[in-house]
């Protein structure tokens, strides 16, 4: 059972390795989001959650992709599936109920933040045997869930706090995203220099 659980992760790292760009780009946005947060003070709460909305619908987008198309851990592609879903639907409300109190809208990116997170530890936790550094991604989840906490536990804070944690949280989570990126990429170049000395059977006979 571990040796299948093993298999899989190194398979899911295999299809992530070919697509390692796409973490990068993801966390290159949320780094964006987040110094717009922090470099334009004046802005509107909820022109900040229309850019966290953009950010949140990619987020989904690629969970579904991810969770179809093989790119994550054993046994998880459901709950990247689900993932995606609440990301999508977290950009739907907020889009389409723009009357929604600021406090709503902070619980719901607070949910979304702590699922967020521990889906992402989760994956942390199944690619730990295949690939080292794995707890930079891991650090992402938990960023995500300390995001949430805090939010839950401090709706009410004004609405500038409020963008400066949202910034906070996005810089954070966007750093340690295009780190594992990168350590997912050097783990695809190693895997196709172990394969590149590999020779071949026809090789082998001769």
């Amino acid at each position: 059972m571990q040796d299948m659980m093993s298999t899989s992760a190194l398979e899911a790292l295999t299809h992530m390795g070919h697509r390692w760009w796409v973490l990068t780009i993801q966390g290159v946005i949320a780094i964006v989001f987040g110094v717009l947060a922090w470099a334009w003070p004046g802005i509107t709460l909820y022109t900040l959650l229309l850019m966290f909305a953009a950010y949140s619908l990619g987020d989904g987008v690629f969970a579904i992709a991810a969770s179809v198309r093989g790119m994550v851990g054993p046994g998880s592609w459901f709950w990247h599936l689900i993932h995606g879903l609440v990301s999508i639907g977290a950009a739907i409300v907020i889009v389409a109920w723009p009357g929604l109190s600021a406090i709503t809208v902070i619980y719901f990116i607070g949910a979304w933040a702590l699922v967020n997170g521990v889906f992402t530890i989760i994956s942390a936790v199944q690619f730990r045997k295949e690939i080292a550094n794995e707890w930079w991604l891991g650090l992402s989840g938990l960023a995500g869930i300390v995001f949430g906490v805090i939010t839950f536990a401090h709706p009410g804070a004004g609405a500038l706090a409020q963008v400066w944690l949202i910034g906070t949280f996005a810089i954070f989570a966007g750093i340690t995203l295009i780190l594992f990126s990168f350590r997912v990429r050097s783990f695809h170049h190693e895997l196709g220099t172990k394969a590149d000395t590999i020779p071949s059977s026809g090789g082998a006979a001769a």
